[in-house]
């Protein structure tokens, strides 16, 4: 794919673009005739800071498991190619699976990290009427939920626990503030 950017686009996509597979970011970064490190991905060649995303999905989910008794969970994962939407996907199974949860319980979609996912969030609530939780990969996509859930007049929190990740600055202006880690 050919790009004509300025340095604005160019960085916008490389962070913010989560359609853009490994090669056409190759293509991108090598634009660049500067040290450049990587937030949020990996990539041969190149240094990164990457994200814990593990410790407070874990905290998040098991407060919903231990303090809610929440026995049904469905899951918004990331794109498949993005490196934090599969770890944090993967943590999601792990703590099912140490807690005895059988696949029954449970159901995973994969969502692309924005807050236009509402189709899939739409799809899981139809497939899986009886979930009590719905965790969210990123915050964006708990916006959309947020839409969806209005739409079908449920209330996050009341009818539906809803649990964020990433903590974006606006996730307290959300009604009702939403719940992120």
């Amino acid at each position: 794919m050919f790009y004509k950017f300025n340095f604005v686009t160019i960085f916008y996509h490389i962070l913010f673009d989560f359609t853009i597979d490994k090669e056409e970011k190759q293509k991108l970064l090598q634009m660049f005739n500067v040290p450049v490190i990587l937030i949020s991905d990996e990539m041969d060649g190149y240094s990164s800071v990457n994200f814990d995303n593990s410790t407070g999905m874990v905290f998040g989910i098991e407060h919903l498991m231990r303090v809610h008794n929440t026995r049904y969970f469905g899951y918004v994962s990331g794109p498949r190619h993005n490196l934090d939407a599969m770890e944090r996907r993967n943590v999601f199974e792990q703590i099912m699976i140490q807690n005895r949860f059988v696949t029954e319980q449970y159901r995973i979609v994969e969502g692309d990290f924005t807050y236009s996912c509402t189709d899939v969030i739409e799809e899981l609530l139809d497939s899986f009427p009886q979930m009590e939780a719905l965790v969210c990969g990123n915050d964006m996509m708990c916006f959309g939920a947020y839409k969806v859930l209005e739409k079908r007049g449920l209330v996050p929190g009341k009818d539906i626990a809803v649990i964020g990740f990433d903590d974006v600055p606006f996730a307290s202006q959300a009604t009702p503030g939403l719940t992120t880690v």
